[in-house]
């Protein structure tokens, strides 16, 4: 039966709504009010002559009171002064608002105007209170709840006073938690301001239209309402009235919407917890406990850590990590591409060590739900575990298929956004699209997924074609690499085969076992090669009969004898520890290699970063033995900027004097070198412009059409052009070589380089060479002039 609140009911209720009222303000709260139940009285009145016999038994009974206590129709500013007097009319006062017969169903109370502690409560509101397994918290009900408490107190002036239509109800959110089933419920207040009086004192001031709206406009300034609505002239009399509404689906489904609709939502472990929680509660299944993990199905390993979104249920026992069972209900759930439901998880016969691992945990009831992505491909899982058998069922299943879609969305996204952070990983670190191009590889891509949209499958992806580019070659390599290199092979495989046979026959003369001379004859045959016409193939075939003949041999020999020990060790300290052989004039060449390669190309990229400021353009360089490089340039590569000729006279200057500027660092660097390695400097100049297109296949750019594949053919061959009429190689130690076809770009040319000679760089004499047919290529000349350093 409803009725007036006890005392450690009304501690509860006032902390409860205390702390609603608070957060918005109430300590603050400059409005006189008091608790009236004449508004009340009056409705009962209009009762008395009522057709229904009921409403008029009530009205006749409160009439009767308040004739012989007519103090009820007073304002009380103390609320316990009035119960104390009229304790024994509020139940029959309020009987049309909480009726008897629903006291166990309605959760309601009533209040003074803005008072903390209700007066009075339905029983389910007492039950609620009084329940030692519950708590209750007060949640933030969206933007209103910023709404001061103070200016909610103005909107119900507006609305009483004023007949402004505006929607003044006060609602509350609280989340009701049981301690005992892991349960949670959420409860919204509804107001009812029938009873609440609003009364003037003095002249209240006129509102127009205009000075509405910005009052509205501005609902959190609480100075300007109350300079308009002053505390002096309003206040309030009455009583409060408020129900509180199960609204724990609605809540959580909009929660949930919230949350999963939010960019990378499963990204996050605290999110992706709460987002577990939530469906819990919207269930309404009690000691459930919810896993989401990312897949891609079929698959015969897990790839959830590609994504980041890995929640299992049992953790370190992921269910998707090894092959699958094709019996586990998870592998079902996939193949099937349905939700699978296991009402008792002991009953399974032959479980997978998932399920067992489930089963250990303590887990009875198992729901497993494909995660699919737009075209219903699965993308991940969802896994529901109760502790309790029969959890789920049928309807179970249809009231999560209903938000199912939310959760298909939050983890495509969330795995797009991964996805989208690899690639950007891998655009930077990997492949060949170069940042000056790559809006053209967005604009393609957008224009793909709007004709998706349109034709379905019959979309397809433009080519990716860069048209009338100007290209820029340049290469910067070591003079006779290979004769070097091989110079170097030799020198370490001598030293290592001395060594080795010095030892080995000493091992032999100890041990005098056939295999150590037929070891020894083996490496006197190597070192008669060695010191014949080289072969590249011998490299690694004496350092494989090192490695796994003679160096296990020599070990297990030293074991059986100290000084052998010895003898083997001393060998071991000469040669490289990780490559079990003499590697040390191939060390010497390969670091100065690689120290001569790291200065051209931090030279190249600090001037690639001015360049591209001048003129975006696309640029890419190789190491191999030395450097080469290739650019395009030209207006298609743009998609803002204005290109020029004299763009293209800038770049072309700009790369014989990158060229001076890199032989006058690599000549610094060669003096701390282990190995002076003489170098060549060459640029292809190629007036024609050309088209180049993206390889999809190749993933990377080559020149489109037939007709400009001589320039791709000069490219490969000219490092080792030749000049007409003779052996001599066009590349020379420290010269720089310039190849072209044209008259005109002679021409050109020799007004860079005899600026650059007067510059006093380079020497003055330029030599003017025809060079030899290359694979057809006719006519091709270069000019040839060394460093004046």
């Amino acid at each position: 039966m409803a009725k007036i609140v006890e005392w450690p009911v009304l501690k509860q209720a006032e902390q409860m709504l205390g702390e609603a009222r608070l957060s918005m303000g109430l300590e603050d709260f400059p409005f006189k009010s008091r608790l009236s139940m004449e508004p009340l009285v009056k409705f009962w009145r209009s009762k008395l002559e009522a057709n229904h016999p009921q409403n008029r038994l009530i009205a006749s009974e409160i009439s009767q009171y308040v004739t012989k206590h007519p103090s009820l129709l007073d304002p009380y500013e103390d609320v316990q002064t009035f119960l104390s007097e009229h304790s024994e009319v509020i139940t029959l006062l309020l009987s049309g608002i909480f009726p008897a017969v629903l006291s166990k169903k309605l959760i309601g109370y009533a209040s003074a105007p803005f008072g903390i502690a209700p007066f009075y409560t339905t029983e389910s509101m007492q039950l609620l209170l009084s329940d030692p397994n519950s708590s209750i918290e007060f949640q933030q009900f969206g933007e209103f709840d910023k709404i001061p408490y103070s200016i909610r107190a103005c909107l119900i002036i507006l609305k009483k006073h004023y007949g402004v239509k505006l929607e003044t109800v006060l609602p509350f959110l609280f989340r009701v938690k049981y301690e005992d089933t892991n349960k949670e419920m959420f409860y919204k207040t509804n107001s009812m301001l029938d009873y609440l009086q609003v009364k003037v004192k003095g002249t209240p001031p006129k509102i127009s239209p205009e000075k509405l709206n910005y009052l509205l406009n501005n609902s959190k300034d609480v100075s300007l309402w109350l300079d308009t609505f002053s505390p002096n002239v309003f206040h309030f009399e009455g009583l409060f009235i408020a129900f509180m509404n199960d609204v724990t689906e609605v809540e959580t489904l909009s929660q949930l919407r919230r949350i999963l609709l939010a960019p990378g939502a499963l990204l996050n472990n605290e999110t992706a917890r709460t987002i577990a929680n939530l469906t819990r509660i919207y269930l309404q299944v009690e000691n459930v406990e919810v896993g989401i993990s990312a897949l891609d199905y079929p698959t015969e390993r897990s790839v959830a850590h590609r994504y980041k979104i890995n929640y299992p249920i049992v953790k370190d026992e992921h269910p998707f990590v090894g092959s699958l069972v094709r019996t586990s209900p998870y592998e079902q759930a996939c193949r099937q591409n349905k939700t699978e439901i296991i009402s008792d998880l002991r009953k399974i016969e032959n479980p997978t060590p998932i399920e067992q691992a489930l089963v250990n945990n303590g887990y009875r009831s198992l729901m497993i739900v494909p995660l699919r992505d737009q075209v219903k491909q699965v993308i991940g899982m969802m896994e529901l575990a109760s502790s309790e058998p029969f959890a789920f069922n049928y309807l179970k299943k249809l009231k999560l298929k209903e938000i199912l879609p939310l959760y298909d969305i939050a983890l495509e996204e969330s795995r797009k956004s991964v996805e989208n952070r690899i690639q950007n990983i891998i655009q930077e670190q990997y492949t060949n699209i170069h940042p000056s191009v790559l809006w053209k590889f967005t604009e393609t891509a957008f224009d793909f997924i709007e004709e998706k949209e349109n034709k379905g499958d019959m979309a397809s992806l433009r080519p990716i074609i860069f048209r009338g580019v100007h290209p820029f070659y340049g290469q910067i390599d070591i003079i006779n690499s290979t004769k070097i290199r091989n110079k170097a092979v030799r020198t370490d495989m001598k030293k290592n085969l001395v060594l080795l046979y010095e030892v080995l026959e000493r091992v032999h003369q100890y041990f005098g076992y056939p295999i150590l001379q037929k070891h020894l004859f083996q490496l006197k045959a190597y070192l008669e090669a060695v010191e014949g016409e080289f072969n590249n193939s011998l490299e690694a075939s004496v350092a494989d009969v090192l490695r796994e003949e003679i160096h296990p041999l020599l070990k297990d020999l030293g074991k059986k004898n100290l000084a052998i020990a010895e003898l083997v060790q001393g060998y071991m300290d000469k040669i490289d520890h990780d490559l079990q052989i003499v590697y040390q004039a191939r060390k010497d060449y390969q670091d100065s290699i690689n120290a001569l390669n790291r200065t051209i190309s931090n030279h190249l990229d600090k001037q690639e970063i001015i360049n591209q400021q001048i003129i975006p353009h696309y640029f890419e360089k190789y190491k191999t033995d030395g450097v080469e490089y290739t650019m395009y340039l030209g207006q298609s590569l743009l998609q803002h900027d204005q290109f020029t000729i004299h763009h293209l006279h800038n770049l072309r200057l700009w790369q014989l004097k990158s060229m001076i500027e890199i032989h006058e660092r690599i000549k610094s660097v060669q003096e701390s070198l282990p190995l002076h390695l003489p170098m060549s400097y060459l640029i292809l100049v190629y007036s024609s412009s050309l088209s180049i297109k993206f390889r999809l296949d190749e993933k990377h750019f080559d020149i489109d059409g037939a007709y400009h594949l001589q320039y791709e053919v000069i490219k490969n061959r000219i490092d080792k052009a030749t000049i007409a009429d003779s052996k001599e190689r066009l590349r020379k130690a420290d010269t720089i070589s310039i190849a072209y076809l044209q008259e005109k770009e002679k021409k050109e040319y020799l007004g860079y380089l005899n600026y650059l000679i007067n510059e006093g760089l380079l020497k003055d004499h330029v030599e003017d060479l025809e060079i030899k047919p290359l694979q057809g290529v006719q006519g091709l000349r270069a000019l040839r002039v060394a460093f004046n350093h």
